[in-house]
């Protein structure tokens, strides 16, 4: 079926730093690899000093502008965003509170697409000539992936031996977060039985007969 993944690294500020920016939380669930299910995160500590958080789902709302500027005041931060089924590659890196470059490839756009902004590393140059060179054979896609595996040492399609010993961990939503949810569910099925309550209510009464209860019957 094919991936579709945000993937978020960060040096430099702490673990827990970033779990409160984005609230979130460790759990007690270690794994070899990452739960692959949508709604859930999980965390690896990588050897090259980033920690990496896990999302399935290439839009990954938590990982928005604000907490990218923040966690990179004092460090640095790469967002990857990964979608197979439509052949969708993206790489931004953060430094200093500012996105310093991005590239982009759309599949679906057509399969040289090409997007980049910002003071690109030269490893950029190198990998577009590289695919450009076979031609037909280019895999463009890859360039964003090469990328990210150049910075922070890790490609979501290749296993390590570090894997060997459960190093991710599962996350879970903020408490405060899971309790937001609930209420919120619990004001649908609140609204939802008034609802239904007033449309009850609102039908026109009929009289009973002589012979019946003396009750009205909705």
């Amino acid at each position: 079926m094919g991936v579709s993944i945000s993937l978020f690294f960060v040096r430099g500020p702490s673990v827990q730093e970033t779990l409160n920016e984005l609230r979130l939380e460790m759990t007690a669930d270690r794994r070899n690899l990452p739960l692959v299910q949508r709604g859930t995160f999980s965390m690896v500590n990588l050897p090259s000093g980033f920690h990496m958080i896990w999302s399935n789902t290439c839009d990954e709302r938590r990982f928005a502008k604000a907490a990218l500027a923040k966690l990179s005041e004092n460090g640095e931060v790469v967002l990857q965003s990964l979608e197979e089924h439509v052949m969708f590659s993206h790489i931004e890196y953060w430094r200093g509170g500012a996105q310093q470059w991005s590239v982009s490839h759309s599949g679906e756009v057509d399969d040289k697409d090409l997007k980049f902004e910002g003071l690109l590393p030269k490893l950029f140059d190198t990998l577009r000539h590289e695919q450009m060179s076979r031609a037909d054979d280019g895999d463009f896609f890859d360039i964003p992936v090469q990328m990210g595996d150049q910075l922070t040492g890790y490609r979501y399609d290749r296993n390590y031996d570090w894997m060997n010993e459960s190093p991710f961990t599962l996350l879970s939503f903020h408490h405060s977060d899971e309790q937001g949810v609930l209420e919120i569910l619990v004001n649908c099925l609140l609204m939802s039985f008034l609802g239904s309550f007033a449309t009850r209510s609102s039908r026109p009464r009929v009289r009973p007969g002589p012979h019946r209860p003396d009750c009205d019957r909705f």
